[in-house]
């Protein structure tokens, strides 16, 4: 239905890799922090408890540090940085993107392919330049607007979010060149 063509090089991967590091971050970094504090002070109340009423010292004292540990790790735990990779040897990879009505397909300058279910895509985000396609919090694809030789990026935009049953993020371009 779409066809894209997007060279990856390093500007474009340094592009990529701040763009899904600000929302990695912004989906995650609160819920990790207080996910880590809250399991601090149950370990510490565990082991309180443990300690005093179910005369358990030895795994008490193995849950009170624990607890501390977490906790202090929770205040300074440092954010998220996501990297999309390297570049091939030339510098350059291009990759060709086919959005089918089943999928995605991936096709690597070497030949190699990739595919994608659009139920896979977490999130789906827009700035300027490009879409961005993020499957988790570590795999991301990057498609060039002005790389459709099939289709054009007003209809891919309707068409991903009908495919895509997931929350679109529109994100300031400050990464675009």
């Amino acid at each position: 239905v779409f066809e894209n063509t997007t060279v990856y090089d390093s500007e474009t991967l340094i592009a990529l890799s701040e763009t899904v590091s600000r929302i990695v971050r912004k989906q995650t970094f609160s819920v990790r922090k207080a996910a880590m504090l809250l399991a601090g002070i149950l370990c510490c109340g565990i082991g309180i408890y443990c300690i005093v009423s179910a005369q358990q010292k030895v795994l008490g004292l193995c849950l009170i540090p624990i607890g501390l540990l977490a906790g202090i790790r929770s205040l300074t735990v440092q954010k998220l940085k996501v990297w999309g990779g390297k570049p091939a040897e030339s510098g350059r990879d291009e990759r060709r993107f086919l959005f089918l009505d089943d999928g995605i397909r991936l096709v690597r300058g070497n030949g190699s392919q990739k595919g994608c279910l659009y139920n896979d895509i977490m999130l789906h985000a827009e700035t300027e330049t490009f879409f961005l396609l993020m499957q988790n919090f570590q795999t991301a694809f990057l498609v060039r607007k002005d790389g459709f030789t099939e289709g054009n990026p007003d209809d891919f935009r309707q068409f991903l979010i009908k495919k895509t049953a997931c929350r679109q993020f529109e994100i300031a371009d400050t990464t675009d060149k």
